[in-house]
């Protein structure tokens, strides 16, 4: 994807203390708007996709498993003392 809006970037005043003035004007034309449209459909499809999913759920799984080992580490050693 490559933007076909423009922005520009003027100067508040001649101070060059002051911060100069952007206006990044995004989505500016109907090929920027089209371009967006396009990255979120495939960014949808992408996260609905089996691998994402099995993928995403996978990774909760072994967060859960990383607690109770903790936890049973945790009660091991107080076991132990």
């Amino acid at each position: 994807m490559r933007a076909t809006s423009r922005g520009q970037l003027t100067l508040q005043s001649a101070d060059p203390k002051k911060a100069p003035v952007l206006d990044f004007n995004y989505l500016a034309t109907e090929d920027d708007i089209r371009d967006l449209r396009a990255c979120v459909r495939i960014s949808r499809q992408v996260r609905s996709s089996v691998i994402f999913v099995y993928t995403a759920l996978l990774a909760t799984d072994l967060a859960k498993l990383q607690v109770v080992i903790a936890e049973n580490c945790i009660n091991l050693i107080a076991n132990l003392i």
